[in-house]
């Protein structure tokens, strides 16, 4: 059963693997490869734009009975505008099917 919850940062390192993979780098802005620091930065940026009323994101764990298998959530949130870019990825090869995918995206969206 997929689920969402909030992104933690105990979970940077598994989406350190996921960006850097060659199944998800080609397809995300960050085209170069992270590291630690670089996600420990961009976490604490994560945090202090939940706030943010000009540029918000709002990002959860996609989970599968408990495992981790994606990231999902609104970006450039423009909350005066009531505008957002859904952004999300299955970074788990093996999870990258239809019903996954349409899912995950149910859950986001509803």
């Amino acid at each position: 059963m997929l689920n969402l919850r909030a992104v933690e940062s105990q979970d940077l390192k598994v989406m350190q693997g996921w960006r850097n993979s060659d199944s998800v780098r080609p397809f995300v802005r960050e085209f170069r490869l992270l590291s630690e620091d670089d996600q420990m930065v961009w976490f604490d940026n994560y945090k202090r734009s939940r706030k943010d009323t000009e540029w918000g994101q709002e990002l959860m764990l996609v989970q599968y009975d408990g495992i981790p298998i994606g990231v999902g959530g609104f970006v450039r949130i423009q909350w005066h505008n009531r505008r957002a870019e859904l952004s999300f990825y299955i970074g788990e090869d093996n999870f990258r099917e239809e019903y996954v995918i349409v899912e995950t995206l149910h859950l986001l969206l509803y």
